[in-house]
């Protein structure tokens, strides 16, 4: 059963629901403390009786959900659900979880789409069905109304985006050249200063390594082998950082990215832990580099601009036009499944390759 309990000034209940031990905060006022220890009983009364809770509050459901995905999943994450099933809330304008229907669901979702996007709203209604779903299982509701709305239709597949080698010669050069400043007068006064940003090297890991944003960031040196094999660039899992795909990689590298590492090396200051940093020895802001390279881009003439994850796509996009296998494709660039490096790369597999098949006859 439950217990009231203090710590300090504030009283807290402590119970367990399901196997897991929950203490809820019910603040400094002893009667408001047992208000909520007596709800907390009854609730766990009709619970063993097999009734659930069909009445609980929208609010204290999603901060009991919020507190079991932040034991499962990042902070970012739980944030970001927040944020999405917070705004559900508002919109839908209940109090009870009960009170929930499919037409609002379906509403929200719609409005969801107006204001962002097919694919966000179709991702938005994904993380408010989990939440209903874990109420459903927490005997909070007898039925999940999120199963009788059905996801928007998925938008259709953009053609991949990629740059050719001469866009990427010129993007390189942009990236080596200084940086110009803005003077007087609306064009300037032609001034320029010494880029800090390694941005060549930068751009050149994600286009021959097919490495994402986060990855380069959490390369060390000692990640990066010269010797074996010819050279082999490792992603690896670390404390503070876990890449996309839960597990790490090995790339072989590059002979290009090779001599650009080692004279990157031969230039850096300190020669241990992270490769990429400030001249405050400190983390680089993604954003920042995604905004310097676009403007980048932009100076290299390269219609429809480039991020990092341009030139990671164009590392898959020019070993499937090569005829190297989806399999190890998928390998590279650290797919969860080759079913993913199929649906964005199928379509760019040589035309040698059809001539082959056709080779079966009539």
């Amino acid at each position: 059963m439950a217990t009231l309990r203090r710590r300090g000034k504030n009283y807290f209940v402590d119970y367990r629901f399901h196997g897991r031990r929950i203490r809820k905060p019910a603040g400094p006022n002893l009667r408001a403390a047992k208000e909520l220890l007596m709800d907390v009983q009854g609730r766990l009364v009709r619970d063993d009786a097999g009734l659930g809770v069909l009445d609980k509050n929208g609010e204290n459901a999603l901060e009991e959900f919020l507190e079991d995905r932040r034991a499962r999943n990042s902070e970012k994450w739980a944030d970001y659900q927040e944020a999405i099933l917070t705004d559900f809330l508002e919109v839908a304008g209940v109090r009870l979880l009960r009170q929930i229907t499919p037409v609002m669901i379906e509403r929200w979702q719609r409005a969801r789409a107006k204001e962002t996007s097919v694919s966000t709203a179709r991702t938005n209604f994904t993380t408010l069905r989990c939440w209903l779903r874990w109420a459903k299982g927490s005997k909070y509701l007898q039925e999940n109304p999120s199963d009788f709305v059905s996801r928007l239709p998925a938008p259709p597949r953009k053609e991949i985006r990629f740059i050719t080698p001469k866009e990427a010669e010129k993007l390189f050069k942009a990236c080596r050249e200084p940086v110009p400043l803005l003077g007087p007068g609306k064009k300037g006064n032609g001034s320029t200063r010494e880029r800090k940003t390694p941005l060549f090297e930068l751009a050149a890991v994600a286009l021959y390594a097919g490495l994402r944003l986060g990855e380069i960031l959490h390369l060390h040196w000692e990640d990066v082998d010269f010797k074996t094999n010819g050279g082999v660039l490792h992603v690896r899992v670390r404390d503070s950082f876990v890449p996309k795909d839960k597990e790490g990689r090995r790339i072989p590298l590059h002979s290009r990215l090779q001599k650009i590492l080692r004279a990157y090396q031969k230039r850096a200051k300190k020669r241990q832990g992270a490769i990429f940093q400030t001249t405050k020895e400190t983390a680089f802001h993604g954003r920042n580099l995604v905004r310097e390279l676009q403007k980048a881009a932009v100076r290299a003439g390269i219609k429809g601009g480039c991020n990092f994850y341009t030139l990671r796509r164009t590392f898959g996009s020019w070993l499937t036009m090569n005829g190297v296998s989806m399999h190890k494709i998928s390998k590279f660039l650290g797919h969860a499944s080759i079913t993913t490096t199929e649906k964005h790369y199928a379509g760019l597999v040589p035309e040698t390759l059809h001539h082959d098949i056709e080779r079966l006859g009539p």
